[in-house]
């Protein structure tokens, strides 16, 4: 098996330079041909592992280039796009808000401030840390501490969410953490308490509020029965009419890894996932139990671009930049066995591909493990490198 994770890193690696440019990373050379906050964020702390003095000068200039068209009032663009240079602050598609973006891009360069230990590089960028992060601040229109976003404004901007999303409130809270934590804040650090209480008071979804919209049934259990104990995952988002069951891994993954939940919880949420076969045949799926057509949440606009049919895209497709984070978490949580069988399934999906072997595709179907989207992603390969160097040491 080492020699297999091994390979696999040096190939995450190649890819990784692969997308690296003067201006920073791109999404996916040859496929997604722009800079973005999000894929670029996990793309940097991927390169912080390797030490890499390219790969640290691409990140570098990854962050000024957003930095340089972040708006007055904070808010960063979700991608520059290097071949027309156009600037977007929405999505490709119907201009839909990025609500994440502001939040990983503070997150990144607070990282890479840390990890390379350069006051420098922080004093230059503490304004406008300061200034995405009270911009996100606003997005609390309510004023619960919890962030309103519209719909399919998350990552996955084609699946139905809005109101309160978990993965842009855990994000939310983590920027504020490590802006406590690397600036020296008290302030941050009080706001992040408050916004991690917010979030568990809520998506556990255990108040009065929420026994007065149960079902009769949950998948067949009564929810009596369901409700004796706290679920063993946080909702994927609620609004003030609704909520949804389904699971959202890749905001309860990251819930667990940045401490919203406790390590008990946190166990318990993985053999949950495990039991869903959230890393069956890889790791991680995106959403279980995927949506049909005519299901009360399914959207017209989902099919887009062919991409979310069930067990496609983010209707349960696989998606190694979340298996990364997955393994990271089984490591940090002692499940050191099960974390180096999941990186060897990790590398097995990297390697797979359309047209040649180590192709780092996008995300692959969600049944047959099926690479199904752009080759050479930064993000996919990044996130191995975060998981073999947790597992590994190195």
């Amino acid at each position: 098996m080492n020699a297999f994770i091994d390979t696999a890193r040096k190939e995450a690696s190649r890819v990784l330079r692969l997308n690296a440019t003067p201006r920073g990373f791109l999404a996916a050379k040859g496929g997604y041909d722009s800079l973005w906050a999000r894929d670029g964020a996990i793309s940097i702390l991927g390169a912080l592992r390797t030490r890499d003095a390219k790969l640290l000068a691409c990140s570098r200039a990854h962050l000024r280039t957003l930095k340089r068209y972040q708006r007055a009032d904070g808010l960063v663009p979700n991608h520059v796009n290097v071949k027309t240079k156009r600037i977007w602050y929405g999505g490709n598609i119907g201009r839909i808000s990025a609500v994440d973006a502001n939040l990983w891009y503070a997150i990144a360069a607070l990282e890479y401030a840390s990890s390379a230990r350069d006051r420098a590089f922080l004093r230059e960028f503490k304004p406008s840390i300061l200034k995405a992060l009270t911009y996100t601040r606003h997005l609390d229109s309510n004023n619960d501490d919890l962030l309103e976003v519209p719909e399919a404004s998350d990552w996955a901007d084609l699946l139905p969410r809005s109101g309160n999303i978990l993965t842009e409130d855990v994000l939310h809270y983590h920027a504020l953490d490590r802006a406590g934590q690397i600036l020296n804040q008290s302030a941050f650090r009080r706001r992040a308490g408050i916004v991690r209480r917010a979030i568990r008071g809520r998506y556990w979804m255990t108040d009065l509020d929420a026994t007065r919209r149960r079902p009769e049934k949950w998948y067949g259990t009564p929810v009596e029965e369901f409700f004796s104990r706290t679920p063993p995952f946080l909702l994927s988002h609620l609004t003030a009419f609704g909520f949804s069951w389904r699971v959202d891994p890749w905001g309860n993954v990251l819930a667990a890894l940045f401490g919203v939940l406790t390590k008990s919880e946190a166990r318990r949420l993985v053999k949950y996932l495990f039991g869903i076969g959230v890393s069956d045949p890889f790791p991680a799926k995106a959403l279980y139990p995927v949506m049909y057509p005519g299901d009360p949440e399914w959207r017209d606009y989902m099919p887009a671009g062919l991409h979310n049919f069930p067990h496609q895209y983010h209707n349960g497709g696989i998606w190694p930049f979340i298996g990364g984070f997955w393994v990271t978490l089984l490591w940090e949580i002692g499940e050191h066995g099960k974390a180096r069988t999941e990186l060897e399934k990790l590398a097995e999906a990297n390697r797979r591909g359309l047209e040649n072997e180590w192709e780092f595709n996008e995300w692959l179907h969600g049944v047959t493990g099926k690479p199904m989207g752009k080759k050479n992603q930064a993000w996919s390969a990044a996130a191995y490198i975060l998981a073999h160097a947790e597992v590994t040491g190195s």
